[in-house]
């Protein structure tokens, strides 16, 4: 059987000079893992230029025991120019490896393909900083995928607002200073208290349509604590260090 879908590869994997396994988060398919080959229509030339985090279309066939082997495959877009600057090349393979460990097999997949491609292209285009699109892609990838922190209101005395308002990362909830003191929080659980910018930001990731969901700006101190509290919710709810997230950390320049 033959599939036509589009896809964005999230990594890849040699197996021998001539080919090599792709993990590709499918428009059709879901998240699968297909062999490419040099073979037919795909020449060496093809092969060796595919890789991630391009966006391809592509003819997919899968046999019975549902293996998926690539076909044909034709370049979309391959956000090329993002391999002339190693901290953008590193943070899009964060925004990939991220996307393979919160993606489910296949239901609902469109939501994670428009928030990839979106994220990728503001890179590419330094259309919105690094910085700022790492945040945005951590919250808003964790929040479609279960994890969306309940940030309404103090989780005591349902207030909005108030001076002092602390996020709590390992129930994803906010509490009020005056209700801290009389309701005391996990003995293992940080709260963090927030700017009121950061807090407007954080409701503003989760809760915004996604056509506006870059639409805001944010002052670099402000946006550095924000991509802090991001990451920190990040790495607690799903407890798995990122290597790719290692390395952009290791490459990022400190932003103006």
């Amino acid at each position: 059987m033959i599939i036509k879908t589009q896809g964005v590869i999230l990594s890849q994997r040699s197996y021998q000079d001539n080919e090599k396994y792709l993990t590709i988060l499918t428009k059709d398919c879901g998240l699968i893992e297909a062999r490419i080959r040099v073979f037919g229509q795909i020449k060496r030339t093809i092969f060796q230029s595919i890789c991630p985090p391009g966006y391809y279309k592509m003819d997919l066939f899968v046999n019975k025991q549902m293996y998926y082997t690539v076909d044909t495959i034709e370049k979309i877009e391959d956000f090329f120019t993002l391999r002339y600057d190693v901290e953008k090349l590193a943070l899009a393979g964060y925004f990939c490896e991220l996307t393979q460990a919160l993606v489910p097999a296949k239901e609902h997949v469109w939501v994670y393909l428009r928030l990839l491609l979106n994220t990728l292209y503001l890179l590419e285009q330094e259309k919105r900083s690094p910085l700022f699109l790492k945040a945005v892609f951590e919250l808003r990838s964790l929040s479609i995928s279960g994890f969306m922190p309940n940030l309404v209101c103090c989780r005591e005395c349902c207030e909005y607002e108030q001076k002092q308002m602390y996020f709590l990362p390992l129930e994803g909830e906010l509490i009020c200073s005056d209700c801290m003191r009389e309701h005391p929080v996990q003995r293992n659980d940080l709260p963090i208290l927030l700017n009121k910018p950061v807090l407007s930001a954080m409701r503003y990731i989760i809760y915004k349509d996604f056509d506006k969901l870059f639409d805001f700006s944010l002052s670099p101190v402000y946006l550095k604590q924000l991509s802090q509290v991001t990451e920190y919710y990040m790495l607690t709810r799903l407890e798995k260090e990122f290597n790719s997230l290692v390395m952009y950390k290791q490459l990022k320049t400190e932003e103006p």
